[in-house]
């Protein structure tokens, strides 16, 4: 396993829930949009994310905004599960800081994806600010998609809900897709044209290559990931209130989480089987099965959170057609 270490945090790594994540994060609203020519990436990390947008076959330009010029340099450590990233023409990285490029940049982009440093790092709440998702929603181009990475670690259930409710205010459309002790959060300003469609279109050949190494092996495979459509991510928030820079609550109460382990009454509501109803009639066997190894997961945590996680992770990665 390779992992890239910030500040002496580590931010992600190609161990198989992590590459899986990390793809997933490009992917799921790749997919969903089914023609996207151009992306923007804030925070490169290792670039599994960036490399994965490489990918979809109808992209023509990728700018990737990272703050850190040691990130930058030791991306390159990842070549070989970026696609080709730093040497395809497609490919623009800019040093600079994320937040700062929206207020500055005046362009549109089809998919947009962020993936920040974890939220109880001290000064990453802008990062999960309502400001700056409005910001996300804003430079999308017509029928334009957005992910955001949500880690169910670390926080408690209340700082969950704060970024949901955040998120849902930011965009009028949103879903949730589990990787497996993460969320990516997908949001839209209005239905992209390719959504109503792509459970009938199959993968693009380096598209199914990458998915495949994380597991997911068909459409289904996909569709069952997913645990909620706008209305249930919404009921899932509440009535929490959203995060604004000016009252940036995470900086304060996401670090009271730091070590507490995984947010089970997160991961509870991600699993929550009644929602496999709610899905294609396909994806269900799949549903079923990816829901089991959570409540596995979950069951296994009080004997020892590394070891319920490797059987988890072990678990997501075998699950395939034969199983279901």
């Amino acid at each position: 396993m390779r992992a890239i270490r910030i500040n002496g945090k580590v931010c992600a790594s190609t161990a198989p829930v992590d590459l899986r994540l990390q793809r997933l994060l490009g992917h799921v609203p790749g997919l969903l949009h089914g023609n996207v020519e151009s992306a923007l990436v804030i925070g490169l990390g290792t670039g599994m994310t960036a490399g994965s947008l490489l990918d979809l076959p109808t992209l023509q330009h990728l700018e990737v905004v990272e703050i850190s010029t040691a990130v930058r340099s030791a991306a390159r450590c990842f070549d070989p599960w970026t696609g080709g990233l730093f040497d395809d023409p497609r490919t623009h990285v800019r040093i600079g800081d994320g937040r700062h490029f929206l207020l500055i940049d005046d362009a549109r982009y089809d998919l947009l994806t962020s993936d920040p440093i974890h939220p109880w790092t001290r000064g990453s709440s802008d990062l999960y600010a309502l400001e700056h998702f409005g910001r996300m929603a804003s430079h999308l181009a017509p029928g334009g998609i957005a992910s955001q990475w949500l880690p169910l670690y670390q926080l408690s259930l209340e700082d969950v809900q704060t970024v949901v409710a955040t998120w849902c205010a930011a965009f009028p459309g949103t879903a949730a897709w589990l990787t497996a002790y993460d969320l990516a959060l997908i949001g839209w300003n209005e239905p992209p044209a390719g959504l109503a469609g792509w459970l009938e279109r199959p993968f693009p050949p380096r598209v199914a290559a990458g998915l495949a190494q994380a597991g997911i092996e068909s459409v289904t495979d996909l569709a069952a990931l997913q645990v909620a459509g706008d209305a249930e991510l919404r009921a899932f928030a509440g009535d929490t209130r959203p995060m604004t820079e000016d009252r940036p609550t995470l900086e304060f109460n996401a670090p009271k989480s730091f070590l507490k382990g995984y947010s089970v009454e997160a991961l509870r509501w991600a699993g929550r089987p009644e929602y496999v109803m709610e899905l294609p009639e396909a994806a269900r066997p799949r549903a079923r099965l990816v829901r089991a190894a959570l409540a596995g997961f979950l069951e296994r945590l009080p004997a020892g959170m590394s070891e319920a996680a490797r059987i988890y992770g072990e678990e997501l990665l075998r699950l395939g057609p034969r199983d279901g």
